[in-house]
């Protein structure tokens, strides 16, 4: 792998499934989540949450120490993870203004959250910042021995079923043992998936996957809460490994550049800043209107849009870099 030159097939798929990603939280903002405009993308994109944890293990460095690793993404997820929160908190407190002294009490729900099911009230896709940190500090742990990781990846399919079975609690456990059986993957299947046989394989298998969901039932999860939407937990995650060897096998020979790529580079602002100016949008704006779910659509769209674009070149300044985890600009 290259160290210094990015890979921009990578950032623009990164650029698709975080456009996506920002897509399915606001239909459910706007009540669309049924909608043909939703569930289209959402059935073709059903992988997008495990393709960031596949991608992230593709560039899994073995040399690394644990505590180089631990050092490293805590400033690249762990200061973000309350700084970002506490903002989020701040907007979820300003719904509850003027409620009674009895029910002040929900003042404490966004605390109990983080300890039940990793999330922040008022910006929830933060759960994804403290489940890569723990997946990638585990999974560092054992790269000393290939079998090791391969039964840590086994371990943790069989947790996972446990916790989309169980409802097991705290959310955290379900998805980093998904995230760890996606990152490990991705670093055991980093160069075998640009090899002729494996990717035409995956390209193969992907479109066979598709016709068979068609007719019989799709296979669904929300990665968050390691949860069935539709399907089986254990179809899913093979679908949704051989998607993201596919997407990255296709991407390489056929890449998307310009607006993906940069919003693939400039990931960081666009999943921590999101969440909340939906949340400010609603709160102070459209929560006092009546306008249709795809009016609503529409200006959360551009508000994120306009918003988060900005907030990418502020967060570059060489005094704030670090409120998102960035590297100190040159």
């Amino acid at each position: 792998m290259q160290k210094h030159t990015r890979i921009r097939h990578y950032d623009a798929i990164s650029g698709v499934m975080l456009l996506f990603m920002m897509h399915h939280h606001v239909c459910g903002l706007c009540g669309l989540e049924e909608s043909a405009i939703h569930m289209i993308p959402y059935k073709i994109l059903y992988f997008y949450i495990a393709y960031f944890f596949f991608k992230v293990g593709i560039f899994f460095q073995p040399h690394k120490t644990i505590k180089e690793v631990c050092i490293n993404s805590f400033k690249r997820l762990l200061v973000p993870y309350p700084e970002l929160g506490i903002i989020g908190y701040m907007w979820y407190g300003a719904t509850l203004l003027g409620l009674s002294p009895q029910e002040l009490k929900y003042l404490g729900w966004p605390v109990r959250q983080i300890f039940s099911i990793g999330r922040i009230e008022g910006n929830g896709p933060l759960w994804f910042l403290l489940s890569l940190f723990l997946t990638r500090v585990i999974f560092q742990a054992v790269h000393t021995r290939r079998w090791l990781q391969i039964a840590l990846i086994i371990g943790c399919v069989a947790i996972s079923i446990a916790g989309n079975y169980y409802a097991i609690r705290p959310r955290t456990i379900s998805n980093v043992a998904l995230g760890i059986v996606f990152y490990g993957c991705g670093y055991l299947l980093r160069d075998a998936q640009y090899t002729k046989w494996c990717g035409v394989a995956s390209v193969c298998l992907w479109l066979i996957s598709y016709l068979l969901m068609i007719i019989s039932r799709w296979h669904l999860i929300d990665f968050s809460f390691n949860t069935t939407v539709s399907g089986y937990l254990l179809l899913w995650m093979f679908n949704s490994v051989i998607a993201c060897i596919s997407v990255n096998y296709i991407f390489r020979y056929v890449p998307i550049k310009g607006i993906l790529s940069w919003i693939g580079e400039n990931s960081m602002p666009f999943l921590c800043i999101h969440a909340l100016v939906c949340e400010g949008v609603y709160t102070y704006w459209l929560s006092q209107t009546s306008l249709s779910p795809y009016s609503c659509l529409a200006i959360y769209w551009g508000m994120i849009l306009i918003i988060c674009s900005t907030l990418t070149y502020v967060f570059k300044n060489k005094y704030l870099y670090w409120m998102i985890g960035e590297k100190k600009p040159c």
